[in-house]
């Protein structure tokens, strides 16, 4: 499945599976928005399945925006992207830790 992204509206939609086999996908995705400027909305709420890689693709991500100094804010974070990022102790890397949660 791919990646929704809206370049105008600065916003990446997540696809419901972050495995292995859509990774690809995704990391095209995010790397054409490691450099735009404008503030950035990703939107998790269809997440449903996770990967350590998928995880960690999401945290080099983030980091590669915030050493940018581009802010990067969840709309929407499902409970299983929350639950396997609390898991790993990543929540501080993906700016989580205080992010509502969202059923």
């Amino acid at each position: 499945m791919p990646v929704e992204s809206d370049v105008t509206s600065a916003s990446i939609t997540l696809p419901a599976d972050l495995h292995m086999g859509g990774i690809e996908s995704l990391r095209q995705t995010l790397v054409a928005h490691v450099e735009q400027d404008a503030p950035l909305a990703v939107d998790g709420a269809a997440v449903d399945r996770v990967s350590t890689a998928g995880i960690q693709l999401l945290v080099a991500f983030f980091r590669d925006r915030m050493l940018a100094q581009r802010s990067t804010q969840w709309t929407q974070v499902s409970d299983p992207l929350r639950d396997a990022v609390h898991w790993l102790g990543l929540a501080e890397h993906l700016a989580l830790s205080s992010h509502p949660q969202t059923s």
